[in-house]
């Protein structure tokens, strides 16, 4: 497995995906805010650790004590310092991957603090550097539901934050997900997962990389089969195997996926259709950006002169943000500087009076909607998207009606 199959942003922010059962008692009790609000407490949870895991596509990650400790280090930075609001919890995987109002439904409690402590794993009996999250539970369906068993997996997420003054930090640890562990056997459920590929590595505690001997040898050797069904064992004296019993490349190989309505099991055609779809996504939203910004001048609501400074903010807002933006302009009345005057005026000679609208705005608001659409289109295909993938598009759609809809020159 070459890395060219993963992006090497995705090395940098993973997903590690675990079922912790490690000697330490974790800390679990319940208290109660100033407005009577009832708060679940967990201190002391292991989210991560250092050692070796290989990710869904089979490409190997080593996380050191040292990790451990720059995560609690920059996490109490950035907190402090307000560069990060806070670290979430959440409830089930997507809350990292989805967009919208589904991220904030997933939201169930706040981090407190970080801290490491090195343990000794039960599984594979190496000591390692846990990284211990203590976290408030607020939700109360999930709290009853961590009272009670039922959630005990978790899916911890470790990236770069970049501040507003362009300084990158990482390890940054950015918060933890309860998941339904038997989900993520194989990881094959995240395979169509928004930004899988291209924005995170997924990992498991089931894809760790042993430090000691490898455990194939001890493990019971199957009955014996008729030499046409073991070939690679003909030959061999007194029924000996060797290492090529026991596969060891990782189970990128059965990893079967869904692209364009057919199955297919190379992982450059998955990223390569992964990458496809998110420079679709970015410039179509571009593209409606930019065009609802048009839309404010073409109706008057703006001025053309602001126009470019209000492009640069849209496009810097978050999905969120830009709908509460898009709402705040629903109801905004038409500028009366930019308002017809000529009913009732006393110009009855035809002519533009000088100052007017007309000598102010030169530029056709159509005209400026049609280079927006344009170059919408234009970014499509410098993406690499196909001239059908294009057509799908409304910014091409508009762009057609728009230039029907002119007369010709």
């Amino acid at each position: 497995m070459s890395t060219a199959t993963l992006a090497p942003e995705a090395r940098r922010n993973v997903a590690l995906f675990t079922s912790f059962s490690v000697a330490g008692a974790v800390r679990k009790y319940r208290s109660t805010n100033a407005d009577g609000t009832t708060v679940l407490n967990l201190e002391g949870v292991p989210v991560f650790r250092s050692g070796t895991f290989r990710d869904s596509m089979g490409i190997q990650h080593s996380w050191e004590d040292m990790h451990m400790q720059q995560m609690v280090d920059n996490f109490n930075h950035l907190i402090k310092s307000g560069i990060m609001p806070g670290a979430p919890v959440r409830k089930g995987h997507s809350g990292f991957f989805a967009s919208g109002s589904d991220i904030m439904d997933s939201l169930i409690g706040w981090h407190t603090g970080l801290s490491t402590e090195e343990r000794v794993n039960p599984v594979d009996g190496q000591r390692y550097t846990y990284l211990l999250a203590d976290f408030q539970i607020l939700d109360p369906t999930a709290q009853d539901k961590i009272d009670n068993g039922l959630w005990k997996s978790l899916s911890s997420e470790v990236g770069s934050w970049t501040s507003n003054s362009e300084a990158e930090y990482w390890p940054v640890y950015q918060g933890v997900a309860y998941v339904d562990f038997p989900a993520v056997e194989g990881l094959k459920t995240f395979a169509s997962a928004n930004g899988v590929g291209s924005k995170f590595s997924i990992m498991s505690e089931e894809n760790a990389v042993p430090d000691s001997a490898p455990q194939n040898p001890a493990t019971p050797p199957l009955p014996p089969a008729p030499p046409a069904v073991t070939p690679q064992g003909q030959g061999q004296p007194g029924g000996q195997t060797t290492d090529h019993a026991a596969p060891t490349t990782g189970p990128a190989p059965t990893f079967n996926f869904t692209v364009n309505g057919r199955q297919v099991s190379d992982f450059a055609a998955v990223q390569a259709h992964i990458t496809a779809l998110e420079e679709f996504r970015s410039e179509t939203t571009k593209g409606a950006r930019l065009a609802f910004v048009s839309s404010l001048v073409e109706s008057k609501k703006m001025f053309a002169s602001n126009k470019d400074k209000a492009e640069a903010f849209c496009l810097a807002l978050s999905d969120e943000q830009f709908t509460a933006y898009k709402e705040q302009w629903t109801d905004a009345p038409a500028l009366p500087q930019l308002g017809n005057h000529a009913q009732g005026s006393s110009n009855h000679s035809a002519q533009t009076p000088a100052g007017s609208d007309g000598d102010r705005h030169t530029t056709n608001p159509q005209d400026d909607q049609l280079a927006v659409l344009e170059e919408t289109v234009a970014a499509f295909r410098t993406s690499g998207m196909s001239q059908q993938q294009i057509e799908k598009t409304q910014s091409y759609a508009k762009l057609q009606a728009l230039k029907a809809s002119r007369p010709a020159a």
